[in-house]
Formats: C-alpha cells, structure tokens, sequence
C-alpha cells in the first residue's frame, strides 16, 4: 500500500506553494500502519486514529477524529484539503484554491481525477 501513497505525497512535497503556509497532516487508522512511517520520512506530520467509538472504520470517522486531535493542539487553520491515497495534487491546486477563500467562497472543489479509476469497478465508479 506504500506505493499507492508515494505519487500523492510526491505531489505534495514537490508543489510550490510556500511550504510555510501548509501543514500537511497523513490520517491512519493506526501508527503500526506502514504509510504513518511514510508520511514522515517526506517531511509531513501523520495522526493515528486515537478515538474508535462507533466501532466502525469510515473516513468521516477518521476525519473527525483527525480533525479533534489538530483543535486540541490549538493551531488554527483557515482552510483544509482533503486527498485520498489515490490523488495527485496538481502544482497550481493551493494556489487556485486560496483565490478562492480570499473571494470568500467557504467550500470549494477541484476537479477529483484520480490514477486508479480503471483498477477495478469500485475506482471506475468513484
């Protein structure tokens, strides 16, 4: 699975967009997972899953709990990114998308086209 992570955190770690203004933060479900490793070798911060409550792992779960663990840390954001594991983030994507917010649009969406779609039907359909 590493190798499915490494063109997106590629993308990532090579976009131009000031490094200063990113933070950019891994989610898995646990730090045993190999991409927790993976993340920080390319110089980003990886969160571990901490609260499992509804004893079912779903990515709205896992963003809520990501999302928990970043406001008790108490940094604030003024946006956030979502990419899945089969994303490329395209040089221009933060740069785009901060125009945006600055004309005060709160949610925005970029095109989502993704390097698996002909794998299987599930990416076909996704």
């Amino acid at each position: 699975m590493k190798a499915r992570h490494q063109p997106l955190l590629e993308s990532l770690r090579d976009n131009p967009y000031p490094k200063e203004l990113l933070d950019v933060y891994v989610i898995t479900e646990t730090r045993a997972d190999p991409v927790f490793a993976l993340a920080q070798e390319y110089g980003f911060s990886s969160l571990a899953r901490q609260d499992d409550t509804l004893g079912v792992k779903t990515k709205g779960g896992a963003l809520d709990d990501a999302y928990r663990q970043l406001c008790k840390r108490g940094k604030e954001y003024d946006s956030f990114a979502i990419f899945d594991a089969d994303n490329i983030v395209s040089r221009d994507f933060f740069v785009e998308m901060d125009k945006l917010r600055a004309q005060g649009y709160k949610v925005c969406l970029g095109l989502r086209d993704f390097t698996n779609r002909t794998d299987n039907w599930i990416s076909a359909t996704s």
